[in-house]
Parts: C-alpha cells; sequence; structure tokens
C-alpha cells in the first residue's frame, strides 16, 4: 500500500473513533490504536508530560498477543512513568524530533528496564513527540514491535500526521 493511501486510511480510522467519543483522554487512546494499526506495529504507548514532575506518564499502552486481532492493554504500563529525559522517549520529548529505532537492544537511549520489568522485549521501535498547537510538548507517541520488518520513513511520516491530527483534536476539546 502507498503512504498516500495508508495515510488516508489512518485519517479515516481516527476520524471515524473521534466520531464516537469527545473525551480529550479518548483522543488519545484512539490514536494509539490507530497508530498500531498503520504500522504494523505489536503495541503502542501514549505517554502525557508532568511537567511539575518532569515525568513521562503512560497515559495508553496497547499491545497484545502477536496476531491478536484486537489490541489489550498492555502489561500493566498505564500509571508507570520516566523522568522526561530518560529513554528513547525522553530523548524524543526533549528534542521535539521524531525518531526511528530499529535495533533497540543496542540503541543506549533505550529504557532497558521498562522491558525487564514487564517482560517485555523491545525489537524496534518509532516515536514521535506529541505537541500543542503552539508547539509546546506535551507527550510522546511510540509504537513498538513491527510484525513484518524494520520500521521506515514512510512509517515515520504516517506517524506523525496522526499525532499532530490528534494533538490539534485534543487541543479543541479541551
Amino acid at each position: 500500500m502507498s503512504i498516500a493511501e495508508r495515510l488516508v486510511r489512518a485519517m479515516r480510522d481516527l476520524n471515524l473513533a473521534l466520531t464516537a467519543s469527545s473525551a480529550p483522554e479518548d483522543v488519545m487512546a484512539y490514536t494509539a490504536e490507530v497508530a498500531m494499526k498503520a504500522v504494523g506495529a505489536a503495541g503502542a504507548t501514549i505517554y502525557l508530560h508532568d511537567p511539575e514532575a518532569r515525568l513521562l506518564l503512560f497515559a495508553h499502552a496497547l499491545g497484545g498477543a502477536p496476531n491478536s486481532p484486537t489490541p489489550a492493554t498492555a502489561f500493566g504500563l498505564v500509571g508507570e512513568s520516566l523522568a522526561d529525559d530518560e529513554g528513547i522517549a525522553g530523548a524524543v520529548f526533549q528534542s521535539r524530533s521524531a525518531s526511528v529505532v530499529n535495533d533497540a537492544t543496542s540503541d543506549p537511549h533505550h529504557a532497558h528496564r521498562v522491558d525487564e520489568g514487564f517482560g517485555y522485549e523491545t525489537r524496534n521501535l518509532a516515536t514521535i513527540p506529541l505537541c500543542s498547537p503552539d508547539g509546546e510538548a506535551i507527550g510522546v507517541l511510540q509504537v513498538v514491535n513491527k510484525a513484518a520488518g524494520d520500521f521506515t520513513d514512510d512509517d515515520l511520516t504516517v506517524l506523525v500526521v496522526l499525532a499532530e491530527a490528534s494533538s490539534l483534536a485534543s487541543a479543541l476539546l479541551s
């Protein structure tokens, strides 16, 4: 499928999901689910920033058994946190620059303690900053373990567009 077709399908899926609810927290949950589907990832996390505590909070975490038709809330991660400069999520949050890491085990920024603590193996991931319409970083979208191969620049483009649309929708609903 071409990148244009993937973008149209992902935006259609997000828009359909948004018609089901107008709550800002639902927008982020829908975004995680649509992002997973759009790039063929096994899991997705939305981290939201707590500026006072300088933490990235696991607000939504999806992922299920391999080949599961529907994602399930993953691993008890919701409510956990990272320092806002920890791991790849923290690096992307600080830089406001999207990133693809196709060998997480050898990346020095990868927060291995999360994998170890929850018995998960992250092979690859794509991480996108979530920013308010005025450019303030408010969190991070991260997808993990692409089912077939590595994450690509096209995957990153699709995820960036989804993240921007989701952040705008959340801001409008707040």
